[in-house]
């Protein structure tokens, strides 16, 4: 079975993680998104990158992002604090669907499409 995703590179505003939300700081540049406010664009491929290099950002498809705290199938995610994947709250901006349940520290598969939960 193949995973069609939208992959484009991006400059890292600093040393990101794999599979963790981004959101834009500047025009080309991500960094970490660290709260349900932020206008999360996508999700780091698992190499993440160094600050100032080329970083690649799923910004379609199905992406691996490293869960938080216990996600459930079926939830809206957003950005954790740290830039993991957590269970977005009503009226935050959701970077996409978990297709999966996980527990913190594992990597859930989540179908991008951004909203407000």
């Amino acid at each position: 079975m193949s995973n069609q995703i939208l992959t484009t590179s991006l400059e890292a505003a600093a040393d990101l993680p794999g599979c963790c939300i981004v959101r834009p700081t500047a025009d080309g540049i991500v960094n970490l998104a660290t709260a349900g406010s932020h206008l999360s664009i996508g999700i780091t491929d698992k190499r993440g990158g160094n600050s100032g290099e080329q970083v690649g950002v799923i910004v379609s498809g199905i992406a691996e992002v490293e869960a938080s705290a216990t996600i459930v199938r079926g939830a809206a995610i957003t950005a954790a604090a740290d830039g993991k994947g957590a269970t977005a709250a009503s009226g935050n901006r959701a970077i996409g669907v978990a297709l999966e349940s996980a527990s913190a520290g594992e990597t859930v598969r989540v179908l991008i499409g951004i909203h407000t939960a």
